[in-house]
């Protein structure tokens, strides 16, 4: 259905969009955002383009990899676990403060201290660590909510759609500002020795009170006791977090009970074809292989984890 393929548009998106069907081909003109309207085009096998290929859209448009059967990005899933699940479950939206009003309701009082100070997404800042498949569609959405987006990768690029501005992991100056400038800090990089502990004592307190940070990454991204006397110290203003570097989180763990913040047993919302995609990528890596062409999705040196703190 159209609705399941522009998941990733606002509401007020959806209402403008124009859609026309022939065949097997869809076409829709969308106003994404504060981003120029995109065209998206979606062929199936039964009845490629003309020129043979295959090309399924990401949002903000068509991606050719110049192979027949290309493939979907996959990091649909856990953006919207990052903006559409977060917002009504605090994630990304902590300043809502959703479980205060959940409590309210059980109790039948109407409204929550400090409710009149709320402020919406619109106009806030967003700081991604981490520009994969998950970073990138996360950006998008923050875009179509309003939102500045900083991105923070390994490497300088062009700015990926729905990025204002791509500082790299070169010199600690580009990450400071990101942690600096955002409202909002949101991991979604990899571990490895160089990100173990990358958020530590000295990011929370550049982070500030006036900023939330949520890992949807992997636990030892962030250094947890740092973390939990940030909170208690109310050095950062919230957190939202769904990995931890003991899963399941201990029960004694005071993490449970710190201010303003949600904890969810790291879960992502699952998609139907997930196990197809991973077989697809498994058979052109094995052609690919057979070719003697790059493979996808290589490992490097710099994506290894020993569990060693992070290197200079």
């Amino acid at each position: 259905s159209v609705l399941g393929l522009l998941g990733g548009c606002s509401p007020a998106a959806l209402l403008n969009t124009t859609v026309s069907r022939s065949g097997y081909r869809l076409e829709a003109d969308i106003p994404y955002g504060s981003l120029p309207r995109q065209t998206l085009d979606v062929y199936t096998p039964e009845q490629p383009r003309a020129d043979g290929k295959s090309v399924i859209f990401f949002y903000g448009g068509s991606w050719d990899s110049g192979a027949k059967g290309d493939y979907l990005f996959v990091g649909q899933a856990l953006a919207a676990l990052g903006i559409t699940t977060i917002i009504p479950d605090y994630r990304v939206y902590p300043e809502v403060r959703y479980p205060a009003f959940l409590d309210a309701q059980r109790a039948h009082h109407w409204g929550v201290p400090g409710q009149d100070d709320l402020r919406g997404l619109y106009g806030r800042t967003m700081g991604i660590l981490g520009l994969g498949n998950t970073g990138r569609e996360l950006a998008l959405r923050a875009k179509a909510f309003g939102m500045r987006v900083l991105g923070y990768r390994r490497s300088l690029t062009e700015p990926p759609p729905g990025v204002d501005e791509l500082f790299t992991s070169e010199g600690r100056a580009g990450l400071e500002a990101v942690l600096e400038r955002s409202d909002f800090v949101v991991l979604v990089l990899g571990l490895s020795d160089k990100t173990h502990h990358l958020i530590g004592a000295r990011e929370l307190d550049l982070i500030g009170p006036k900023g939330y940070l949520i890992n949807m990454a992997r636990g030892p991204v962030v250094d947890e006791a740092a973390l939990t006397e940030a909170l208690y110290a109310g050095r950062i203003a919230g957190a939202g977090l769904d990995t931890f570097a003991v899963e399941p989180l201990p029960a004694e763990s005071r993490l449970w009970d710190a201010p303003n913040t949600l904890i969810t047993p790291h879960v992502t919302p699952q998609v139907p074809d997930r196990t197809g995609r991973s077989v697809e990528i498994i058979c052109e890596n094995i052609r690919r292989f057979r070719a003697g062409e790059a493979l996808l999705n290589r490992l490097t040196a710099d994506d290894m984890y020993s569990g060693n703190s992070r290197q200079a």
